[in-house]
Parts: C-alpha cells; sequence; structure tokens
C-alpha cells in the first residue's frame, strides 16, 4: 500500500528531496468516446504524456493510489462520469510521483477527500514450506539499458522454445503463448512485486509471510481468467494452482488486516480547464 500524498510530501520535505507533484498542464473534459484507452507516463514509449480517454472515476482512484479494487471504498453514489484527460508529466518523473500527480489532479480538480483505515478481509497469506523453493535467486548483470519500456524489450526463447524475458532487468510482463496459454515472466522481483502480482491476478490481498529477502527471476504458464466480469479467481484456480506448484510458494486462504483508502468526497464534475 502507497503512504498518503501528506507522508510523502513530508518525507520528501525532510530528505531534503524537491519531488514534482503536479502536472505541467493537465485537460480533462467530457467524454463522448465509445470506446477508453490509455497511453503514455512513466515506463512508457511517450513518458512525459498521458493520455486516458473515457476516464471512471474507479480506475482513476486505482491508478493514483496504486490499488486493487478491494483496496479502496467509494462513497455511495460515486459519480459513474466519464472524461477525456491529457497531461503532460514533468521530466524525469517516477512512477511513484505520476501517482501523487493523479493524486493532486483529483483533490485539485474533483475536490476529493479521503482517509485510511485498516480492515479485515479475506486473502491469503504467502509463506514457503521448507524445501519446496523453486524461484532461482536473480541474475545480477544488467543486459538492457533500465529506460527501455518493458514492452520493447526484446524476448528471448526458453529449452522448450516459449518466449520469455532477458536476464538481469526489473520487469514483469504476461506474453500470451501459442496454446492460448499465458506466462508471467518475471525478472528481478522482488517479494512485494509478487504479491503485488498475485493480489492483481486473484483480486484479493495477500500478506508476505515467507521471510525470503533476495531478488528472484521465474515463468509462470497459466490459463487466464477470461475478462468477462466473473468473479475473481479463488482456491483452485488456474493460476493459484500454477503459482504454486512452479514457484513453490504457497497461498492460504485466511483473513487478513489490510489498509484501506475511503473515499469521503468526490464531485461530479471538475472545475475549469
Amino acid at each position: 500500500m502507497r503512504i498518503s500524498v501528506i507522508g510523502l510530501i513530508a518525507c520528501a520535505a525532510a530528505c531534503g528531496q524537491d519531488l514534482k507533484l503536479v502536472f505541467e498542464v493537465a485537460s480533462i473534459k467530457p467524454s463522448t468516446a465509445e470506446n477508453g484507452y490509455i497511453r503514455g507516463g512513466p515506463g512508457s514509449a511517450d513518458p512525459s504524456q498521458f493520455t486516458f480517454v473515457r476516464a471512471g472515476f474507479g480506475p482513476l482512484i486505482r491508478m493514483a493510489f496504486g490499488v486493487n479494487n478491494y483496496q479502496y471504498v467509494a462513497p455511495v453514489g460515486m459519480p459513474d462520469s466519464r472524461f477525456d484527460i491529457q497531461a503532460k508529466i514533468p521530466a524525469g518523473a517516477t512512477q511513484i510521483q505520476f501517482e501523487m500527480m493523479l493524486q493532486n489532479l483529483l483533490i485539485e480538480r474533483f475536490g476529493m477527500k479521503v482517509h485510511h483505515e485498516t480492515r479485515e478481509l479475506q486473502g491469503y497469506e504467502m509463506t514457503v514450506p521448507k524445501g519446496s523453493m523453486r524461484m532461482k535467486t536473480a541474475a545480477v548483470p544488467m543486459v538492457m539499458p533500465p529506460d527501455v519500456p518493458v514492452g520493447r524489450l526484446p524476448l528471448m526463447k526458453d529449452s522448450h522454445g516459449d518466449p520469455q524475458l532477458p536476464a538481469g532487468r526489473n520487469a514483469r510482463l504476461v506474453i500470451p503463448l501459442a496454446d492460448g496459454r499465458y506466462r508471467f515472466s518475471g525478472r528481478m522481483q522482488t517479494m512485494a512485486d509478487i504479491v503485488a502480482m498475485c493480489a492483481r491476478e486473484l483480486g484479493k490481498p495477500v500478506v508476505d509471510r515467507s521471510g525470503l529477502i533476495s531478488v528472484y527471476d521465474f515463468n509462470i504458464d497459466f490459463a487466464r481468467r477470461p475478462d468477462d466480469g466473473s468473479e475473481p479467481d479463488d482456491a483452485g484456480s488456474p493460476f493459484l494452482a500454477a503459482f504454486q506448484m512452479q514457484t513453490g510458494l504457497r497461498l492460504e486462504s485466511k483473513k487478513v488486516s489490510i489498509d484501506v483508502i475511503v473515499i469521503d468526497h468526490i464531485e461530479k464534475t471538475p472545475t475549469d480547464n
């Protein structure tokens, strides 16, 4: 869970950092588009420009705070308005800074007010049974420049001829395989990265109890749940079974306590550009 904007600003001030907390220019207009899309931002081919067509409050909140559906609580009757957003990002902005800019955009243009609560939700605890570990400690050499977007990294082939990411670069990519399955190819992934991946795929909170502190390389091949609005994967899901078998980590269904963002107020329409 990201800490709040106020906490980050206080930390930055204490450390003498000059964090860029606002977009250079931001335009928000009611959307008339039939289909939405997102382009640009840190880590993309166009890091200085962000475009979100048919943006709704739910996706904006999740993007701004780096959270999943279960990690925020919307106010009753939150508007379902859609907007086209275009914003110019200061040069060199990181993903965390970009999220803070989105938070400030929602605060300044939509009057958003939030607070944090600790809530207990059904989720998973991640552990590693003795002798079951199958992930490999990550290769150290950096084989690609860090500013190359993940989607543009050249893929390599494994011993079966299936594509995978090259070693030595902190990255994770979902790669379609020839038989209709998918592969999570991860390189130099921390346990926090792996927990976040599982939480997104399963749609439930995951708490790390493994005690592992290294970074890892892995390939996880699985059949992905169709994006048809059905319930998130649960026990017995293709991803859950594949993850446990191929990494050696165990995900046990349990009640877990997590930090939740509560949206107290948000306006239906933004202030003028």
